[in-house]
């Protein structure tokens, strides 16, 4: 099932690479974010999360998120409980919850993570 997935990558990254106008690639020593759509009140990013990688426990207190597991295998921390996640699944992030996730497959995590909310700016991110 993931025998292709690195060169899906590299594809989708020269995709969005030559269509840098439209899509802000963002990367990060824990993987690389894309964002693929905003408007007013919501911001659409795809997340490639790199094997061991993990996003740092942090909480928005003016918008949520909404994450689905593409490809790959996640531990959701979310207020001290580890949820497992995988392909197909979603868990919603409400305002004011701590949340952290890390790639624990061998591969790389792909997913995308929706952000809806009056605020969406680094300021409404709170580090634990």
């Amino acid at each position: 099932m993931y025998i292709n997935f690195t060169k899906q990558n590299e594809r989708c990254a020269l995709d969005f690479y030559h269509n840098a106008d439209r899509h802000q690639l963002q990367k990060y020593a824990w993987g690389t974010t894309i964002i693929l759509s905003g408007g007013s009140g919501y911001v659409v990013k795809e997340y490639f999360i790199v094997p061991g990688g993990e996003i740092a426990p942090h909480c928005h207190m003016e918008s949520t998120e909404h994450w689905t597991i593409l490809e790959g295998a996640a531990v959701l921390t979310l207020d001290n409980h580890k949820i497992y996640m995988t392909n197909g699944e979603t868990q919603v992030i409400r305002l004011g919850e701590y949340h952290a996730m890390k790639n624990v497959s061998r591969y790389p995590m792909h997913g995308f993570m929706v952000q809806c909310g009056s605020n969406l700016s680094i300021e409404d991110v709170y580090i634990k």
